[in-house]
C-alpha cells in the first residue's frame, strides 16, 4: 500500500513540474481534486487516487498539458469580455478557446501532440458509446472543430454527424482560414467565435427537434421491421401446420384413383 502511495505522490509531482515548466509559471498552483477551480495561475486536475488502467494515466497526463497551455496561452480577462450568452452557448465558447490553445500547444511541443492526441482517440471511443442527444450538440462541435485545425478524425460520418457538419459549415466554413490565422491572437479569435455560436445558438431548439424526428423515424422503422419478422414467422408456422396436416391426411381422391 505505501508503494502505491509512494507512486502516486510521485506522479503527482511529476505532473505538477510538467505544469510548471510548459507554462513557464514557476509560481503557479496544482490542485488535485477540484476541476472546476481554475485561474491564471491555478491549475486544476482530478483527484488521483488510483491509476488502475493505462487510460486513466493518458487522460491524466493530457489534462495536465491542457491546463498547462491554458495558463500558459490564455487570458481570462479577454475571455470573460467576449463570453456569449446562455449555458449551452457559453460551453461551446469554453471548448472553442480550449481547442484553441490546445492547437497553439500541439503546433509547438510534439511531446504534447502525442499525448493530446492519443487522448482524443480514447476520449472519442468513450464518447462514441452514449447516444444522449443533451450532449450530442458538445461532441459534434468539439469534433468539427478539431477536424477543421488539427485535421483529428478522418472517419467517414455518420447521418447525424454529416447534419451537425452541414450546419457548422453555413457558419464557419468562410471564417475558418481567419480563425486558424489568429490562433495566437485570443481578441479577434474570442470575438468571432462568441459571434458565431451565438448564431448557432438560436438553432439550437430546431436543431433537437430534428434530431428527435430522426430517432422517431428510426424508430418506427425497426418497429416495422420487428412486425414484418413476425408476420413472417406466423406465416413460416401456418405453413409449417399445413404441411403437417396434408402429411397426416393426405388426399383422398388420389388414394382411391390408386
Amino acid at each position: 500500500m505505501e508503494k502505491k502511495d509512494n507512486h502516486l505522490e510521485n506522479f503527482k509531482l511529476a505532473l505538477t513540474s510538467t505544469i510548471k515548466s510548459i507554462s513557464e509559471k514557476k509560481d503557479c498552483e496544482v490542485i488535485f481534486g477540484k476541476e472546476n477551480l481554475k485561474s491564471e495561475k491555478v491549475a486544476s486536475l482530478p483527484e488521483v487516487k488510483k491509476l488502475e488502467k493505462f487510460d486513466d494515466f493518458l487522460d491524466l497526463r493530457a489534462k495536465a498539458d491542457s491546463e498547462a497551455l491554458r495558463i500558459k496561452y490564455s487570458n481570462k480577462d479577454i475571455f470573460d469580455e467576449f463570453k456569449p450568452k446562455g449555458k449551452k452557448a457559453q460551453e461551446l465558447y469554453e471548448i472553442s478557446e480550449k481547442i484553441r490553445y490546445e492547437t497553439i500547444g500541439i503546433d509547438r511541443f510534439s511531446g504534447i501532440k502525442k499525448n493530446l492526441f492519443e487522448n482524443y482517440k480514447n476520449l472519442k471511443k468513450i464518447k462514441n458509446k452514449t447516444n444522449s442527444n443533451d450532449n450530442f450538440l458538445i461532441k459534434e462541435f468539439d469534433l468539427y472543430l478539431k477536424n477543421s485545425f488539427l485535421k483529428f478524425d478522418k472517419e467517414k460520418n455518420p447521418k447525424e454527424t454529416k447534419k451537425f457538419k452541414k450546419l457548422f459549415d453555413k457558419n464557419f466554413k468562410k471564417n475558418i482560414e481567419f480563425l486558424k490565422n489568429n490562433l495566437n491572437n485570443q481578441e479577434k479569435y474570442n470575438k468571432l467565435i462568441s459571434k458565431i455560436i451565438s448564431d448557432i445558438n438560436l438553432k439550437e431548439e430546431e436543431l433537437n427537434e430534428d434530431t428527435e424526428q430522426d430517432d422517431q423515424i428510426r424508430e418506427n422503422s425497426q418497429n416495422h421491421e420487428k412486425l414484418d419478422q413476425k408476420d413472417s414467422k406466423l406465416k413460416d408456422e401456418n405453413e409449417n401446420q399445413d404441411l403437417q396436416i396434408d402429411a397426416v391426411n393426405p388426399d383422398v381422391e388420389n388414394l382411391t384413383d390408386e
